[in-house]
């Protein structure tokens, strides 16, 4: 059933409604919604920050140009890492969430990234469960070769409620992401956009890091119906 789509964004260590609040957020009113005035007022400030490597006065004039710099990089916007976003979610009660990152190291790299940061979404009664269900899972499979797949790291992402889902994991690692996912015991899901080929794979939030992707051939943006 067709279900209405709450759009943020998160700049420094804050979360906005994308639109102006009262807006109408869907239907025959989609064309009047206004982008949030905050928003506006955030883009245009990062944008009067941002640095043209071009610019190469001399003398005086690159002094001041260095002076000037230093002041605007001080009131730039924070971009916060993954596992702040995360975090974030957990917080306002929206997850589980899937990360679209439209790379596979991309997604590896924000499993570690969230390891290495602390975060922690289940407690030790799900962990256990977790362990349980993985290690069941996963019975068939060789010792040796679970060492070299790398299963003591992936296990450790999973009971804490963190994983990667892409086209070159092993399919039963990938079963039991969507397994655990399904049953709330894994709530943060870094993934590439094959995770939307006829997987169901229910969550709160979707977060996309950006609106352009590789398409085989130029970085393009991404389409309206890969966005929703």
């Amino acid at each position: 059933r067709p279900v209405p789509l709450w759009q943020h964004v998160m700049a420094g260590r804050r979360m906005y409604d994308l639109f102006e609040e009262g807006t109408d957020h869907g239907g025959r009113g989609a064309a009047r919604r206004e982008v949030n005035p905050d928003l506006v007022r955030l883009a245009r400030q990062e944008s009067q920050n941002t640095y043209n490597p071009r610019d190469r006065r001399r003398g005086k004039m690159v002094r001041e140009a260095d002076r000037e710099r230093e002041r605007r990089q001080r009131g730039r916007i924070w971009t916060p890492g993954r596992p702040e976003v995360i975090d974030r979610l957990d917080n306002e009660g929206l997850l589980p969430a899937i990360t679209f990152i439209f790379s596979r190291a991309g997604c590896e790299a924000a499993v570690q990234q969230c390891l290495y940061a602390g975060l922690r979404l289940n407690d030790e009664d799900n962990r256990r469960l977790v362990r349980e269900i993985v290690e069941e899972r996963t019975a068939s499979i060789p010792g040796e070769d679970l060492h070299v797949l790398g299963y003591y790291e992936w296990l450790e992402g999973l009971e804490r409620g963190i994983a990667a889902h892409h086209a070159g994991m092993l399919p039963t690692f990938k079963e039991v992401v969507e397994e655990l996912f399904v049953r709330g015991l894994v709530k943060a899901v870094f993934a590439t956009e094959t995770l939307a080929l006829g997987i169901n794979m229910p969550a709160r939030s979707v977060v996309l890091e950006k609106l352009v992707k590789w398409n085989g051939e130029q970085h393009a943006d991404i389409t309206p119906g890969e966005y929703t």
